[in-house]
């Protein structure tokens, strides 16, 4: 596998801007979910509280707002300690170039879960990091200086 990793420098050697673009984002992912997990707001009651007070959850769509309502404020320790992993799991996986199709189709859902709740300057971030996130979705960023080489060398699919 490390071999795998090695050559992939040597193969796929025009994806190196993609692979500087996919580790950036990657770091982006991994201090965002630590900055969280040690600024304990998520895990906070007071959070969704205000959250749930506030007129944006109004102007969420209606099956947004049912969600929200039912399921994720009830439960906001479970749900916010999820999305807290999730990005530290997605800055992982994006740095070491492995799972990087999977992880980046997951990084898509919750970039769109937070450009509708952040105000315009987080939702205009959010929003330009889902279509630079397509885009390594689309390319299969993890081949060069990462490890889905190894995979997709061998095992040819989506996943890879």
């Amino acid at each position: 596998m490390l071999t795998a990793f090695f050559e992939s420098i040597k193969y796929i050697g025009h994806l190196y801007p993609v692979a500087v673009l996919r580790i950036y984002i990657g770091y982006f992912w991994f201090n965002e979910g630590m900055l969280k997990y040690k600024g304990n707001i998520f895990v906070s009651q007071l959070y969704v509280e205000d959250l749930s007070g506030k007129d944006l959850i109004f102007q969420l769509p209606e099956f947004y707002q049912t969600v929200f309502k039912n399921i994720i404020a009830p439960y906001w320790s479970v749900w916010s300690h999820g999305f807290i992993f999730a990005e530290i799991i997605i800055g992982i996986g994006l740095m070491l170039g492995f799972l990087t199709r999977p992880l980046g189709v997951i990084a898509i859902i919750i970039c769109i879960h937070y450009s509708m709740l952040g105000d315009e300057l987080v939702s205009l971030l959010y929003s330009t990091f889902s279509a630079i996130l397509l885009t390594l979705v689309v390319i299969g960023a993890g081949r060069c200086v990462g490890f889905d080489y190894y995979f997709f060398k061998k095992n040819r699919g989506l996943l890879w």
